[in-house]
């Protein structure tokens, strides 16, 4: 299927299409993420409640698609100031994505925006780990 998408939003049909999007992606780049963004929020309220299911997803999916990050493992060597929160999804996004894909919940905003006292960004993040996590 091809994937649709609106200028406001991924319309239903396009959801079956992002998700093999997703899919392609997170099989053939072995390190990257993909994040789903969803729309900006300022009630800490709407902020700690991640999506429950797939039809809370598609309502607040926001402008912007689906993006693709190319990830380096290395670890970071300076300090980022931020205010974050994250949590596993409570559903499968995809019942075909294979276990080394990490699914979550991602509230954040950096210093400036902090400083600015700017909205909190918020999104859903697929990251692919091709050897396996150690879960701790």
């Amino acid at each position: 299927m091809k994937l649709s998408y609106s200028s406001t939003r991924l319309t239903l049909l396009a959801r079956v299409s992002a998700q093999q999007m997703i899919l392609i992606y997170l099989n053939f780049i072995p390190h990257c993420s993909v994040v789903l963004p969803l729309v900006d929020a300022e009630s800490p309220s709407t902020l700690l409640l991640p999506p429950r299911d797939m039809a809370m997803v598609q309502n607040t999916l926001g402008d912007e698609p689906p993006s693709l990050y190319l990830l380096s493992w290395q670890v970071p060597k300076h300090y980022v100031l931020a205010e974050e929160f994250r949590t596993p999804l409570s559903f499968c996004l995809e019942p075909r994505l294979p276990t080394t894909i990490d699914l979550y919940y991602r509230v954040h905003r950096y210093g400036t925006d902090i400083a600015n006292d700017a909205e909190f960004t918020r999104g859903i993040y697929l990251e692919h780990y091709p050897l396996g996590r150690i879960e701790v």
